[in-house]
């Protein structure tokens, strides 16, 4: 693409052309001009313009669930401005996404990474002579391995008293599976399970001797077991035998 402008007013003149081929824009410039009590005077002017690129693209990633998502994009000119989209949606900055900007790098960092931070994310770079450049990369996300993080304790309790089971495990949407002398607990209205984030409780209610025993929960491989007794039968295991004779 090339062209050209001319300018004059009284006895000066000026003219500038404008080519462009491949990536670089070159821009030149002269100006002539004559007043009745000068010399001539010829000036001209160069200007190399680089054209919005991307030198390093975003590249895939995978991390480990609960650990920080980040991709780096770098241009070859300053100036341009970015824009941050995962599976072709705009994302913007929260608690969750941070984007930063320093010189030409783009940075996207996604905190706490889960199973739905899965995507194709994509950085859409624009500067003010409306130059566009874009790269895209995957992220995916490894589950970290089940376990507890907090184990049931074991509980001494009376007659009609309310206990609760508390067990914290270090991933959501788990479900436990609870059981009594190796046998799935039955819940009722007097015995609740309750799942709350990471968080697993087992209530019984206006508990009664026949609730006494060892219990237990498993997720996946994963098995945690205490025991449920009352003051009395505590102190009769604890105490010595006694002698006759």
């Amino acid at each position: 693409m090339a062209g050209a402008v001319d300018f004059s007013a009284a006895n000066a003149k000026s003219n500038a052309q404008l080519r462009v081929k491949g990536q670089t824009v070159f821009l030149y410039s002269s100006s002539f001009s004559k007043p009745n009590d000068c010399k001539p005077l010829l000036s001209c002017s160069f200007l190399l313009l680089k054209k919005l690129r991307i030198v390093t693209p975003i590249r895939d990633t995978e991390v480990k669930e609960g650990s920080e998502i980040v991709f780096n994009c770098e241009t070859n000119t300053e100036g341009a401005k970015a824009k941050w989209l995962k599976n072709e949606e705009t994302i913007f900055e929260s608690s969750k996404y941070m984007m930063m900007q320093r010189d030409n790098v783009f940075s996207l960092r996604i905190k706490d990474a889960q199973k739905a931070d899965e995507a194709a994310y994509t950085v859409s770079l624009t500067n003010h002579r409306g130059e566009h450049a874009k790269c895209s990369a995957s992220a995916k996300v490894s589950a970290e391995k089940l376990r507890f993080m907090e184990p049931i304790e074991d509980i001494e309790t009376q007659e009609k008293k309310t206990i609760s089971f508390v067990c914290k495990v270090n991933r959501p949407e788990v479900t436990v599976k609870w059981m009594k002398a190796g046998e799935e607990v039955t819940f009722s209205k007097r015995i609740v399970y309750r799942a709350d984030g990471l968080k697993h409780t087992l209530t019984i209610k206006d508990c009664v001797m026949e609730d006494e025993g060892e219990y237990t929960n498993e997720t996946g491989n994963k098995i945690s077991s205490k025991n449920l007794q009352s003051p009395l039968q505590q102190f009769l295991r604890s105490r010595p035998p006694t002698r006759t004779w």
